[in-house]
């Protein structure tokens, strides 16, 4: 069963196991989507994620569960009532799906999370790895991370196994926000100020993510882990970009203004937080993924730039 069915990741999930004869899905997406789920795929409408969301009907007959259901936020506006929302979707939700899923003799829970319980940056530090203390910057990061925390605690008290997966960013065929904004900014004529930003970012396509989670399904070895996983090639933002123009057959057009500058301007339009993302250090360690599970990405960043924008 996943849930977010209907959703970026939820969707490529729900296609790439719909065409592996020995699954059975069920896709669960709210009444009000307009996702049309493969033939072999049984869609179930459920009208909301929270504490109080009943699943017995749904879950039945169920072993695994890909739990990618959750509820995004923005830079710190959210209000008192959406600030609730969010952790009634993200955390409660979570922990009354896990409940009942154990209940019904699910045998293992995948959790989709993020590595925004890590933190926001690597600037000062090593890539992030699952050993590392959690520190999320943000109010999402901070609802994943009692999300995991839950489900760890629920885990140890049950017979069903929970596998948690921090990805970064993920991009790909229909992917949405930050990284289409950039695809848009790229697909430009205009000069950009990146020549000298040295940072490195880590990213997941969509299509590496989806292959991570069915080894996590399927292995032995990842019952009752913590995986963070990505790409394996780390960019700079103007390496990304020169890549998304090369494919789209612009020239690079980076000009060489210092770092300084543009973290000052960013001060200045008062968007330092969008300009700390676009010029710091995200990286993550895949290393456990590949030693554990024998995880290797089947599509190179190039490969993946290419299948995005072919689909724009």
């Amino acid at each position: 069963m996943v849930t977010g069915a209907s959703g970026f990741i939820g969707s490529a999930v729900v296609n790439e196991l719909s065409r592996i004869e020995t699954f059975n899905v069920r896709a669960c997406v709210r009444p009000s989507s307009k996702f049309e789920a493969p033939p072999s795929v049984n869609r179930v409408e459920v009208s909301d994620v929270g504490g109080k969301t009943c699943w017995y009907d749904t879950l039945d007959s169920i072993d695994i569960v890909i739990h990618c259901a959750a509820k995004a936020c923005g830079l710190g506006s959210e209000s008192g009532e959406e600030r609730a929302d969010l952790f009634n979707v993200n955390v409660e939700g979570t922990l009354a799906l896990a409940r009942q899923a154990a209940a019904l003799g699910v045998k293992r829970f995948l959790f989709l999370s993020s590595v925004k319980v890590n933190g926001e940056q690597t600037d000062n530090c090593g890539p992030f790895s699952e050993t590392d203390p959690p520190l999320p910057d943000d109010l999402y990061g901070f609802s994943k991370l009692q999300a995991e925390e839950a489900l760890r605690s629920f885990g140890l008290e049950t017979e069903m196994e929970i596998v948690i997966v921090r990805p970064p960013l993920v991009y790909g065929p229909g992917v949405k926000g930050n990284f289409n904004s950039l695809i848009k900014l790229a697909d430009s004529s205009v000069p950009l100020p990146f020549g000298l930003v040295d940072n490195r970012r880590s990213f997941i396509f969509v299509g590496n993510l989806v292959d991570f989670i069915i080894h996590a399904i399927e292995s032995p070895k990842a019952g009752n882990q913590t995986f963070l996983v990505c790409d394996g090639a780390d960019l700079s933002t103007g390496e990304l970009i020169s890549i998304l123009r090369m494919v789209q057959g612009r020239p690079k057009r980076l000009v060489p203004i210092p770092v300084w500058v543009l973290r000052a301007l960013g001060f200045l339009f008062g968007k330092h937080a969008v300009v700390s993302r676009v010029l710091g250090s995200l990286q993550i360690n895949s290393g456990k993924a590949q030693n554990l599970l024998g995880w290797r990405a089947p599509y190179s960043v190039e490969k993946a730039l290419v299948l995005t924008l072919k689909a724009e």
